[in-house]
Formats: C-alpha cells, sequence, structure tokens
C-alpha cells in the first residue's frame, strides 16, 4: 500500500486497504477447532458489513471516523485518508502506522483471546514423536 501511495498526489488515485480483525463468517464459525480460540465473554466479532462499511468510506471520504458508520465525524476522532492509509477494522477503526506500530494486540474484535489453547495443542501435537526435528 504504501509504496503506491504516490499515485494519489501524482495522478489522483487513491490506493488504500482495511487490515479487518476476526470477522464473523464462515472461515471461523463453520471450523469448531477456530471457534476454541474464542472467548464468548471477551472477544467481539467484526461483521462482513462493519468492514464493508470502512472500505467504502475509504473510498468515498477524505476522513473515516475511529467509530463505524460514523459519516459525519460526530462519535469519534477522524482519521485522515489519504494514498498508502490502512486502517485496522475492530470494533473501531484504528490507522496503522508505518513505523513502530502496536499491533492489535488486546483490542476488541482483533484478536482472540484463547489462541493459547490451540497453540499449546500444536506444539503438543508437533513434540510428538515423528513430528520436528529429529531427536539424536
Amino acid at each position: 500500500m504504501r509504496s503506491l501511495a504516490k499515485l494519489d498526489a501524482g495522478f489522483g488515485i487513491r490506493v488504500t486497504a482495511v487490515a479487518p480483525g476476526v470477522i464473523k463468517t464462515p472461515l471461523w464459525t463453520e471450523h469448531p477447532e477456530k471457534l476454541r480460540m474464542i472467548n464468548a465473554k471477551v472477544d467481539e466479532w467484526v461483521t462482513p458489513e462493519e468492514v464493508a462499511q470502512v472500505m467504502l468510506a475509504l473510498v468515498q471520504q477524505d476522513e473515516v471516523s475511529e467509530v463505524i458508520g460514523d459519516t459525519k465525524g460526530q462519535e469519534g476522532k477522524m482519521i485522515p485518508v489519504k494514498g498508502g492509509t490502512i486502517l485496522e477494522v475492530s470494533k473501531k477503526v484504528r490507522e496503522v502506522t508505518a513505523f513502530n506500530d502496536p499491533g492489535p494486540v488486546g483490542r476488541a474484535g482483533n484478536t482472540v483471546t484463547d489462541m493459547k489453547v490451540v497453540e499449546d495443542e500444536v506444539f503438543s501435537l508437533l513434540s510428538q514423536k515423528g513430528w520436528g526435528v529429529p531427536k539424536r
């Protein structure tokens, strides 16, 4: 995205992107092994419609609100949109910065609380004989 940012100023072609969180689609909902990572008391789904709203705003607006659906900027801070902008879409929208970005850790709708459950299972399986580097 950022390598194409100059197209905006030079030719009026604005190249932007979204980095969606945990989207409530069959990719998650139809896979019990993935659902084990979701803690229903803590984690929040982002809907395909919410991601689509942010994508449309990137195309149509010069500023996008951190609150999905707020096209007038009345509910949250506004994020200026220019070529190379990448927006993380969780329950709130934030700009992903080019350097030293903190990432999505702990942001509702962007991470899964119980990822460690699945990681531990994978590492346990990989530790069994026949997987990984042979022990000498």
